[in-house]
């Protein structure tokens, strides 16, 4: 399936760029550093911010993108990746990625990725903001305790999710809650390890996988 290209400028506007994305670009280079990969294929290029701190980490990186454009190391469909020559990864990083394609893609995206990935991806979703109350709080208890902080989603009205020109899915819509979200990662061939909201940017969902041993 063919897919509109991202108009330029789009990843490093102001609105982009908000507080809260840094939020999130700050969850994703904690994830990869705390599974310790000597690799990295990013999906995505986006505006390179993840990508230049992961390198100054020591970390080799590598992308792939379906838009030459980008100068990505890897061109392609993701939910093709398999029909590539490239190498394996220790991690996958894929985040603010899938929402971009449609949900059947994403499927296949899960079982190609499984041959390039040697053993973690990393994933990030938007979580929708339709029928959705979102709270989220943080405690810090001196000097004697770590501070302490929670987030919970909780879909009242979900509604259905149809293309807004942008997004294919979200995670929340009543055809793609949570549990069928995290289950169809599982029936692809995954381990879920953890996953949460981030609790400085609610709409930004983390899924930390691990592939499953065959």
């Amino acid at each position: 399936m063919a897919y509109p290209l991202q108009q330029k400028g789009t990843y490093t506007s102001e609105r982009y760029l908000s507080l809260e994305r840094w939020n999130s670009f700050w969850y994703q280079i904690h994830e990869v550093g705390r599974l310790q990969p000597k690799n990295v294929l990013e999906i995505g290029v986006g505006n390179g911010v993840v990508a230049y701190t992961l390198k100054q980490m020591g970390i080799a990186l590598s992308s792939f993108d379906f838009d030459p454009g980008n100068k990505p190391d890897y061109v392609g469909d993701v939910s093709k990746i398999n029909t590539y020559r490239l190498p394996a990864f220790d991690l996958v990083l894929a985040c603010q990625v899938f929402e971009h394609i449609t949900y059947d893609d994403f499927l296949r995206s899960l079982t190609a990725l499984k041959d390039v990935c040697n053993r973690h991806l990393v994933i990030s979703l938007p979580y929708t903001a339709r029928g959705a109350v979102k709270f989220s709080s943080s405690l810090t208890f001196r000097p004697f305790f770590r501070k302490f902080s929670w987030a919970r989603i909780f879909i009242l009205w979900p509604k259905k999710w149809k293309y807004d020109g942008v997004h294919h899915w979200e995670i929340g819509a009543r055809n793609t809650p949570l549990r069928k979200v995290l289950a169809d990662i599982k029936n692809n061939g995954w381990d879920i390890k953890r996953h949460y909201p981030v609790k400085e940017n609610l709409y930004h969902y983390f899924i930390i996988c691990e592939k499953r041993s065959s």
